[in-house]
Order: structure tokens, then sequence, then C-alpha cells
């Protein structure tokens, strides 16, 4: 289900080391990854940006996958965090 503008600047605010928890639980429940590989995943503030950039482009209903997958190479550590993602599942 794709995520709301308003779910998506709420798990922006969510950036601090304080919330980190918060934010992979948040992650964790829209999506098929464990609160385990989202800590995996994001362990710095620049790894979060990179996560709801990919969220939120992925999210977008209104676009194409080819679309979608343009828009992902102009988030700042996007395609970064789409390899991370897929290596979870791969490996």
């Amino acid at each position: 289900m794709p995520l709301s503008q308003a779910e998506l600047d709420r798990l922006a605010d969510l950036t601090s080391d304080e919330t980190k928890g918060a934010f992979a639980d948040e992650i964790a429940k829209r999506t098929s990854l464990s609160q385990k590989d989202v800590m995996k995943l994001v362990k710095s503030e620049e790894d979060r940006a990179a996560m709801l950039g990919l969220l939120e482009v992925v999210s977008d209903a209104t676009k194409s996958n080819a679309q979608k997958a343009q828009a992902l190479r102009n988030v700042a550590g996007g395609i970064e965090a789409a390899v991370k993602i897929v290596g979870l599942f791969v490996w």
C-alpha cells in the first residue's frame, strides 16, 4: 500500500538517534522488512533519508515503473538503498 505524504512526513520526523527504533518499527510495519533488517539498512541519517526517498518514489502511484526508476536516480543514496534492500533478500 502506498504511503501518503502525511505518513512520509511523519517518518521524516523520526531522524534523531533516539527515534531510530521508532523509525525502524514504522518502516517494518509498512514493508516486508523486519525491524532488524531496517536497523541494518539505516545506520546513519543519510541512510534514513535515502530510505525515505526510496519509499516516496515507490509509493507514488501516479508514476509508471520507468518514471519511478528515473526518479530513483535523482534520490541521493536511493540506488544504494535499493541495492542494500535487495541484498537482504538475495544473500
